[in-house]
C-alpha cells in the first residue's frame, strides 16, 4: 500500500512538474511576440523573422509537450476525477500558444509587403 502511494504522488508530482514546464515556455512564447511587435514597430522585419521562427519552434515544443503530459496521465492510475481536471488543463490552456501561433503568422503577412516597400525604397536610394 504504502509503494502504491508513494508511485500515485511520484505520478502527480511528475505531471505537475510538466505542467510548470508548459506554463513557462507559454509565458515565454508570449514574451517572444511581445519583441516581435516591438520589432515591427521599429521596422526590424530581419529581427521579427528570426522571432517568428523561435516562436514557432516554441509551438512545436510545446505541443510535444501536451502530448507528453497526456500520456503520464492515462498511463497513470489517477482516479477519474484527478485525471479529467488534469487533462482539461493542457488542453485550455493550449490555446494560448496557438493563437499567438496564429497572430504572429498574420503579423508576418500583414509586414510583408512592407519588407518589399523597404527593399525598394534602399535600393533607390543608393
Amino acid at each position: 500500500m504504502k509503494k502504491y502511494f508513494a508511485t500515485l504522488f511520484g505520478a502527480r508530482q511528475e505531471i505537475e512538474n510538466k505542467l510548470a514546464d508548459y506554463l513557462k515556455l507559454t509565458e515565454e512564447m508570449a514574451l517572444e511576440m511581445r519583441r516581435g511587435v516591438e520589432a515591427l514597430h521599429k521596422q526590424d522585419l530581419d529581427g521579427f523573422s528570426r522571432i517568428f521562427e523561435r516562436i514557432n519552434e516554441a509551438e512545436h515544443r510545446l505541443d510535444t509537450l501536451r502530448r507528453d503530459v497526456e500520456e503520464e496521465i492515462y498511463r497513470r492510475r489517477l482516479l477519474p476525477d484527478t485525471r479529467s481536471d488534469l487533462l482539461g488543463l493542457p488542453k485550455c490552456v493550449d490555446k494560448i500558444p496557438d493563437r499567438i501561433e496564429a497572430l504572429t503568422g498574420e503579423l508576418a503577412l500583414a509586414a510583408a509587403p512592407y519588407r518589399f516597400e523597404f527593399s525598394k525604397t534602399s535600393r533607390s536610394a543608393g
